[in-house]
């Protein structure tokens, strides 16, 4: 006998209710079995049951040890130090994640993950004002040291075959072979040249430097230097606090005018402090991570997890030489987190194209983030290759405070793009005094590989290169404040436009606020000659100028000339209806 066609409707809600009644009875089960385990490094115990404050546990590495379900909470406590990594790879589901927080009183400070070394260095006196350390945990160098509460990078020595001429302290060193590898110069001794870098120098390919004259212009030097070797001389420690690890002799050399105890000296031994690997629907809230030479919070092919109000200090320059660090993975949110003195990138966003199911670093919030002192870019968003960069894409950067980024590293910015894919926004951000006189930092920059980028609302002031600097095509730069960005060291502007492998082409610029005052420029527009491009459309912006001549438009790969307001809208066909104010006599120009 044959149902009737309304019982057969009837039978399927059924069947959607039994579904649910028991997809919900099945979340039930899932979050009855979750525990809080609470951890103490002062007070626990690893052989204890940890499921209550008086019977927590005492050691990260049994965290590390233990598999945890959906909906557990993992809390430490306040006020404590743990020496050592957390690397947690357990998932926790949509309805239920796993939360890995803070307990105890309020009034103390959040719990603390260290990577600095807990025990005790006996330092040699070598010659006046050096000192050094044996300890057979240095087989290479740990990518930072502490000295006076500071984050210190090692110094680099090359040794070159010939040097007709020695660059001075200040000057760059750069090696260009796809990448920068740079050097900033702290010191030179015969064929001996010292600084920081953040990349390790190719024996085979040789080295250009750049160099401030006696105007504060940089200039390139005509000559190259020959390959280098890199060599470990204590005649390159000049200045306290300076350092460098001598692998074979497993030895710390440092510069310091009192003992080093005494100057508080700590190296980092760890690599990172928290690492999330292959897991999902996770919380990380209310700790701090501190003293690490790669990686203070590390995301490794994860999904979904949330990263609230970390405290992220004084991260090393090895390896992948970050604070926070997105690796792979999509779908993340980092809020209220604070990432300061990282002598590398502050929040980095990359996706490597190897492995199989890489779902790249997509659709990621970052958001109400302050990152101060980065030794290089404050928020990065990269693959290795244009073609690649597909798996960066949908991000959000909003609402985020970069100050001080770029005191190492040669050229970058506040937030930084390199080879990524369409729909990322970088919106409603601050970002002020990156770089230096030597160092060159923009506000945002778009640099090669990027596909079309939405950047607006941003306010960026007193950056040593530009407030923005793009390459690549169909860009849309609107309602931004730039003031004061570039200084006389390089051809700079509010706004750069310049080519990497194509010209800059076709992007909006629309109802920014541009003010540049004495020795600063407007907007800069250079192209690779010969290389297509399609018109910008610049208009309805706002200038303000102390210079009469703040424009260039150039057909070629440098300025020719800088020309005043009308001789730019008549060239160029652009900014039609913006306006230009001359800031001495306040006065419209337009």
């Amino acid at each position: 006998m044959a149902w009737p066609v309304e019982n057969k409707v009837d039978l399927s809600r059924y069947a959607a209710l039994i579904l649910l009644v028991l997809g919900t009875a099945f979340s039930n089960a899932h979050c009855s079995r979750a525990a809080t385990y609470f951890i103490d490094s002062l007070q626990g115990n690893d052989t204890a049951s940890g499921l209550t404050t008086s019977a927590a546990w005492k050691s990260l590495e049994k965290i590390n040890r233990t598999s945890f379900r959906p909906g557990d909470s993992i809390a430490l406590r306040r006020g404590r130090v743990w020496h050592g990594s957390l690397v947690f790879t357990s998932s926790g589901c949509l309805e239920a994640p796993i939360i890995i927080e803070s307990y105890g009183p309020e009034t103390e400070a959040a719990p603390m993950i260290s990577g600095l070394y807990a025990g005790h260095l006996e330092w040699t006196h070598v010659r006046e004002n050096i000192y050094r350390a044996h300890n057979p945990r240095v087989s290479q160098s740990p990518g930072l040291l502490i000295y006076r509460g500071s984050p210190v990078p090692p110094v680099t020595t090359l040794n070159f075959s010939e040097i007709s001429s020695h660059p001075l302290p200040g000057a760059v060193l750069l090696q260009l072979d796809g990448i920068y590898r740079t050097m900033w110069v702290t010191s030179t001794s015969g064929t001996h040249i010292s600084g920081y870098s953040l990349a390790n120098f190719d024996k085979n390919i040789k080295v250009h430097v750049r160099q401030a004259d006696k105007t504060g212009r940089e200039i390139q030097w005509r000559q190259t230097l020959p390959p280098p070797e890199i060599v470990y001389d204590i005649n390159a420690l000049t200045r306290p606090g300076q350092w460098y690890v001598a692998p074979e002799q497993k030895t710390i050399y440092i510069f310091s005018k009192t003992v080093p105890t005494e100057a508080a000296v700590q190296p980092g031994y760890e690599k990172w402090g928290i690492r999330l690997v292959n897991c999902s629907h996770i919380t990380v809230r209310d700790i701090a991570v501190s003293g690490f030479g790669e990686v203070g919070v590390w995301l490794h092919n994860a999904d979904s997890v949330t990263l609230d109000n970390l405290r992220v200090s004084n991260t090393g320059c090895a390896g992948h030489r970050t604070g926070l660090l997105l690796f792979n993975s999509s779908n993340c949110t980092v809020s209220r987190c604070t990432v300061t003195s990282s002598l590398g990138n502050g929040i980095v966003l990359y996706a490597y194209p190897g492995g199989t199911g890489n779902r790249g670093s997509c659709s990621n919030l970052i958001n109400h983030n302050r990152v101060t002192h980065s030794g290089a870019a404050g928020i990065s968003l990269s693959t290795d290759a244009p073609r690649t960069g597909s798996l960066v894409r949908d991000n959000i950067i909003e609402k985020n405070i970069i100050e001080q980024s770029n005191s190492i590293a040669y050229d970058a910015a506040g937030i930084y793009l390199l080879n990524s894919g369409t729909g990322n926004i970088i919106r409603n951000n601050t970002v002020r005094r990156g770089g230096n006189g030597q160092l060159r930092s923009s506000g945002i920059m778009l640099d090669g590989g990027v596909s079309p980028t939405l950047v607006e609302h941003n306010s960026i002031e007193a950056n040593s290169l530009s407030g923005i600097a793009a390459s690549g095509s169909g860009h849309k730069i609107l309602h931004n404040n730039l003031k004061n960005n570039g200084n006389t060291a390089w051809e700079s502007a509010q706004i750069v436009l310049f080519p990497v492998n194509s010209n800059a082409s076709g992007c909006t610029i629309q109802y920014n606020a541009m003010e540049a005052g004495a020795g600063r420029k407007l907007v800069l527009r250079t192209i690779m000659p010969g290389s297509p491009w399609l018109p910008h459309n610049i208009d309805c912006n706002s200038y303000r100028t102390a210079d009469t001549r703040p424009f260039c438009w150039s057909s070629s790969w440098s300025c020719g000339r800088w020309i005043d307001f009308s001789a730019w809208k008549k060239l160029t066909g652009q900014d039609r209806h913006s306006t230009l104010r001359f800031m001495k006599h306040q006065r419209d120009l337009n």
